[in-house]
């Protein structure tokens, strides 16, 4: 079957929007729905039915723009539930914060 992330970004407003729809018997089935008020990404992971997912995880004295850390959530598909599962979640600094 065909696969697609869909990506949407409002025009104003902090809210990201993505999805993963699956194309089958000649119709869309939403696999996956997020909605993030940080940025946030999602890609394909490099084993079949993995998401990577990137976004801010702000401490309470950061501001919204100048996050220090990154949150990395991995997920993977799970058959028997026909939805995608967290499996593991990881911090990762921001290279570009203030050390300061």
């Amino acid at each position: 079957r065909e696969e697609a992330i869909v990506r949407l970004v409002p025009s104003a407003g902090h809210v990201v929007r993505y999805y993963v729809y699956a194309y089958e018997a000649g119709s869309l089935k939403e696999l996956f729905g997020v909605e993030k008020t940080t940025d946030a990404a999602l890609k394909l992971g490099d084993s079949p039915g993995i998401l990577l997912e990137k976004t801010s995880a702000l401490a309470p004295n950061n501001p919204s723009c100048c996050t220090d850390n990154f949150r990395i959530r991995t997920y993977k598909w799970s058959a028997d539930e026909q939805t995608f599962k967290v499996i593991d979640e990881q911090l990762e600094p921001n290279p570009q914060a203030s050390t300061t």
